[in-house]
């Protein structure tokens, strides 16, 4: 009975999604995305996606990838309801402005922890920070897939769990503070000998202003967000949900993802 249970939510699923075709909207791209990263969390892999790394929510409002070559953080595309900017160098102020790209950033103990803001909107500010090089220790999660499915036809029989993956971002707000002072002080300027204690590491942070040197092709622009939803879509049709994941994502389908 249950395995009949499953496939008929999965059938029903499957025709739900077929719904979803490359012609949504660029709108209706983004809403669907932004909803499914909740009942989806760690659909799919950095491995899988092709020059970005998986999105994360900024201000609950705007979704934001990481744009990385040979493991280097060289941008960040924005998405919000309306718009898509892409971002690869920042601006500091000061007694005169300087300019820096992306992927040349380093980490610097004087300016430490970016705090990088846009108004990708013209109006509301985001702010994204940045700590150029640092890395979390371990990027796998744990616990069920998502919400409970399973890789197996019977549910609850297996949960999977994938296999830490580096990232080239991390967000030093999401990491311990500790760890974050560790980090900084292995890579501290020292004559001798490192700082004693790593507590003792004052973590500075630096305001600088988002900003686009080079602008990419409408098309181009796009491309993570679309291939995200793809992603996403192929990954709910090969696994088998329970009873609570079938319900929060027939919502979302019959919702934001609806044409």
């Amino acid at each position: 009975m249950m395995i009949l249970k499953t496939n008929l939510r999965r059938a029903f699923l499957i025709v739900i999604l077929a719904g979803l075709g490359p012609k949504a909207s660029a709108l209706n791209t983004f809403e669907c995305v932004r909803d499914l990263l909740t009942v989806t969390d760690r659909a799919s892999f950095s491995s899988k996606r092709q020059g970005v790394e998986e999105p994360f929510l900024v201000n609950d409002k705007y979704l934001v990838f990481p744009e990385v070559t040979n493991g280097t953080v060289n941008g960040f595309y924005f998405y919000g309801p309306k718009v898509a900017v892409f971002y690869d160098a920042i601006e500091i102020k000061g007694t005169r402005s300087v300019t820096r790209h992306i992927g040349d950033l380093v980490f610097r103990p004087q300016e430490g922890i970016y705090e990088m803001v846009a108004q990708p909107m013209g109006l509301e500010t985001v702010t994204v920070p940045y700590l150029p090089g640092y890395q979390s220790e371990s990027t796998g999660r744990s616990g069920p897939v998502m919400l409970g499915s399973s890789v197996l036809p019977v549910i609850g029989a297996f949960v999977s769990r994938p296999a830490a993956v580096k990232m080239a971002y991390s967000n030093p707000t999401g990491a311990n503070e500790s760890d974050i002072k560790k980090w900084m002080a292995a890579r501290m300027p020292h004559e001798g000998r490192k700082p004693a204690v790593a507590d003792s590491v004052e973590i500075q942070k630096t305001i600088v202003r988002l900003k686009t040197l080079h602008e990419k092709p409408n098309e181009e622009l796009w491309r993570p967000l679309k291939h995200e939803l793809k992603l996403r879509r192929d990954w709910i049709k090969t696994r088998n949900l329970d009873e609570k994941s079938f319900k929060q994502l027939t919502l979302v389908m019959e919702g934001s993802c609806k044409e």
